[in-house]
């Protein structure tokens, strides 16, 4: 098992094409620590940034699956994502 950090940022305008990412990942057990929408442009509301952060501790084949999964939803978009290792404490 790898435990990852998950950052998703995107504008509002495109939130619906990780939405079903986000909703998949609830339904697996695994809770976002936050997703938040920041006001940039009151004037353009649409490009508003939706940040979606999770902990994810799951087997390296699905981390792939969920990295293609999340690179084919943003492409075209001004979005990107961010995810890597977290290091695990072993002193004892």
């Amino acid at each position: 098992m790898c435990a990852i950090f998950l950052k998703i940022v995107i504008p509002y305008r495109n939130y619906k094409r990780v939405k079903e990412i986000v909703e998949g990942l609830e339904k697996e057990g695994y809770r976002p620590l936050y997703i938040r929408r920041d006001v940039l442009f009151k004037e353009r509301r649409e490009l508003d940034p939706v940040e979606v952060v999770f902990l994810l501790d799951m087997p390296p084949y699905e981390v792939r699956k969920l990295r293609k999964k999340i690179s084919l939803a943003i492409r075209g978009t001004l979005g990107f994502y961010i995810m890597y290792p977290l290091k695990k404490n072993t002193s004892s």
